[in-house]
């Protein structure tokens, strides 16, 4: 099964992102763009070359990801 494909930004391009459910990232979870989080009120996108990281206390912390991707 491929990576899903979803229409996002606001030219409405086609990317290829992993999807990710909101209540099942605890902390500690971490991944690299591109990725795509869904929640009943918001929706994230986090690019490639980024990645997102959940803190402590739940927060979907996104910076730039300087580690080399493997």
């Amino acid at each position: 099964m491929g990576v899903p494909t979803r229409a996002v930004g606001a030219n409405r391009d086609e990317v290829e992102a992993n999807l990710f459910d909101r209540e099942e990232l605890g902390p500690g979870s971490r991944f690299a763009g591109s990725a795509i989080v869904t929640q009943p009120d918001a929706t994230t996108y986090v690019p490639a070359g980024w990645r997102a990281i959940v803190d402590r206390i739940g927060n979907l912390i996104l910076e730039p990801n300087s580690e080399p991707t493997v």
